[in-house]
């Protein structure tokens, strides 16, 4: 539970970023996953406007991008300031430089501001820096402003200090800080031992910035990287290669002793490995081929369940990019023997009554239809997902399956009008984006779902609407004439419509 916050005016912004976080923290040392340091106190946002998780903006520059050159020579006056211990003239200059904290990033001047510091050492005040930058880490209500102390640090050893230690203990518990805590302490004779303090108590991309630079000294360090390298709530592609390295994977897998839980992870990580994306993963191995092979001869001693097979299955698509190579016959038999097995298709055949293995299914030949329509009518929320299996050219079956949609959706509080708002967000509930869902399965079944097109139609969320044209669109290029009922709906629409692309949409439809 979060602690409960007394006298303070948060939305005002009263208390420093520090105090904010250590405001939240719970019982068991980390922050609640939802908190957002930077929504709640950068300046420039708006409200109903589009907030970014913590880390995500220099996530995106560490794997993806290039940062945005600014202009650093403004800091270079801060830090000269600083120098002469002008404190609050350099905050000042300092919140002014990081107003807008969203376009103008530390990422993106840290190496011109350390290059400069040590360029100018001799006339520095090194004391100085160091006292407003640990202070600034107390004080500051501005996220770039605390990276930025935290950037200067990074060229001292406060390693002795417990006030520099402890406060940045506390801040690598924001995702928005964890990175710039690492770079803080790269220097610290025990940086590794803090890194991993801080990797076990971040779950976002603050988790993933630590992994990329935890050393994998100890046991203790590999066994959580297998068991919990990639349990963040981002992406586990992100740091699938970094895991995989660390742990050594390819001797990993050789064990002969290999438990079911050991077994298990290797799995996830090779699943993981195998997506190639929106990082490299296997390419950037050495020795894949053997590590899979070694992998499928595990696979071959396991009891293996229905991810288990899934998996088996990955790989032996996977080989089909191997044209050429020398494992692949290797790898494609060892695959196949695998999935052909009876305990295989049992395993499936039992899965399915539960929602899962209906991809094993397909590649095995087996009649999946009436689990799918099963599952459906016993939870059509959860397995929404087959749909596409369990809709077929009978149109009286289509419609009875489409019906328990109607009655598990609320319709009367999705159809509320037309708005200027997106299909995501904190204002619209999972039921808009589930109608979405549904409806993204009809464009092949013409007049099957016209009540939960009407309400589409009538959604606060653009994108209800635009999915629900793209179906209608769709089936009178099928030849499908419009109801009147749903035709009344288009002209309610066209009377109410908010928006400008969707105007023009109804105008030529």
């Amino acid at each position: 539970m979060m602690k409960a916050v007394k006298n303070i005016d948060l939305n005002n912004k009263k208390v420093s970023i520090m105090e904010y976080i250590k405001l939240h923290i719970q019982k068991d040392g980390t922050l609640p996953k939802h908190l957002n340091v930077n929504q709640e106190y950068e300046k420039c946002s708006e409200e109903g406007e589009l907030h970014y998780v913590d880390g995500f903006l220099d996530g995106g520059i560490m794997y993806h991008c290039s940062p945005e050159e600014q202009d650093p020579k403004p800091l270079y006056k801060v830090i000269q300031l600083i120098s002469d211990d002008k404190y609050d003239n350099a905050e000042l200059a300092l919140n002014e430089y990081f107003y807008n904290m969203t376009e103008v990033q530390v990422f993106s001047v840290i190496d011109d501001v350390q290059k400069w510091i040590l360029d100018n050492r001799s006339s520095l005040d090194a004391q100085s820096l160091v006292n407003f930058a640990v202070n600034e880490l107390s004080r500051s209500k501005n996220v770039e402003a605390i990276k930025f102390s935290l950037a200067v640090l990074e060229l001292f050893d406060l390693s002795s200090s417990k006030k520099c230690t402890d406060a940045i203990k506390t801040l690598a518990l924001s995702n928005e800080f964890t990175l710039f805590c690492i770079f803080a302490i790269r220097n610290w004779s025990n940086k590794n031992d803090l890194i991993f303090e801080m990797a076990k108590k971040v779950f976002g991309w603050g988790r993933i910035f630590a992994v990329n630079k935890l050393e994998p000294t100890s046991g203790t360090i590999k066994k959580w990287l297998l068991e919990e390298g990639l349990d963040n709530d981002i992406m586990p592609e992100y740091s699938v290669l970094d895991v995989a390295k660390k742990i050594d994977i390819a001797n990993f897998v050789k064990k002969e002793n290999l438990t079911k839980t050991e077994y298990k992870y290797i799995g996830n990580i090779i699943f993981n490995l195998l997506r190639e994306g929106p990082c490299p993963g296997i390419s950037e191995l050495e020795d894949k081929e053997i590590m899979l092979e070694n992998y499928l001869r595990q696979a071959q001693k396991q009891t293996n369940d229905v991810e288990d097979y899934d998996k088996v299955l990955f790989i032996l698509w996977y080989t089909d990019e191997l044209e050429g190579d020398l494992k692949q016959s290797t790898l494609k038999k060892l695959c196949k023997d695998i999935l052909s097995g009876k305990q295989c298709k049992k395993t499936v055949e039992s899965a399915m009554r539960h929602g899962t293995g209906f991809k094993l299914a397909r590649y095995l030949g087996i009649n999946s239809y009436k689990y799918a329509v099963e599952c459906i009518q016993k939870n059509p929320i959860k397995h929404m997902n087959l749909l596409y299996i369990a809709l077929t050219d009978d149109v009286e079956t289509n419609k009875k399956i489409i019906k328990l949609y109607e009655q598990a959706l609320p319709l009367d509080k999705i159809a509320t009008g037309p708005e200027n708002t997106l299909g995501f967000g904190r204002k619209l509930t999972p039921d808009f984006m589930y109608l979405g869902m549904v409806l993204q399965n009809l464009y092949d079944y013409r007049g099957v779902g016209e009540k939960l097109i009407e309400c589409a139609l009538n959604s606060p969320s653009k994108q209800n609407r635009h999915t629900a044209l793209n179906v209608i669109e769709k089936w009178q290029e099928n030849g499908a004439k419009i109801s009147c009922t749903l035709q009344q709906a288009i002209d309610r629409l066209k009377n109410t419509e908010v928006d400008d692309e969707l105007k023009d949409r109804l105008k030529k439809l």
